[in-house]
């Protein structure tokens, strides 16, 4: 799969089973629950009161191959609006190619764009060493004992400039 065969793009309405079944399968990744309904979901993403945003990944042909969801946050202690990732998902057989960077390039541009956020928050749990590894390798700071990882606002621009 070359990069020109994935297409990432903003979730629309017509979405929502797309979005519910690349949710389902981080879930499913992680061992988690998965407790959100279509209803709620299209609330959080699509409704008058909406207050997060998911990109899609796509191949070619549509399959899913990825996604990323993410709201705002305001931080007292970073002095401004971080963009916080409450999900990033990959298909298997589409990791190690770059797509959960790009899908976290499009969040960090969206949530600047939208909410003048210049840092990703997101959660990473403990025994999960490859995704520490990956978040590692892009800035993130992981801090010992907590599960938030935070991209400061210099690692936040560069993010968005190595695309």
């Amino acid at each position: 799969m070359s990069g020109s065969d994935v297409t990432i793009r903003r979730a629309q309405a017509t979405d929502g089973a797309a979005v519910l079944a690349a949710l389902r399968a981080l879930a499913a990744d992680l061992g988690d629950p998965f407790r959100a309904t279509p209803g709620t979901l299209a609330a959080a993403l699509f409704g008058p009161a909406r207050f997060a945003r998911a990109h899609l990944a796509s191949a070619a042909d549509g399959a899913p191959l990825g996604i990323v969801m993410a709201n705002p946050q305001f931080s007292t202690v970073m002095g401004g609006a971080v963009t916080h990732v409450s999900d990033l998902w990959v298909s298997r057989g589409a990791r190690g190619q770059g797509l959960g960077r790009s899908l976290l390039e499009r969040a960090a541009r969206d949530g600047m764009e939208a909410w003048g956020a210049r840092m990703l928050r997101l959660t990473v749990y403990a025994d999960n060493a490859a995704a520490q590894e990956f978040y590692r390798a892009l800035g993130f700071d992981l801090h010992p004992g907590e599960p938030a990882a935070t991209l400061d606002a210099a690692s936040f621009m560069a993010l968005m400039t190595e695309t």
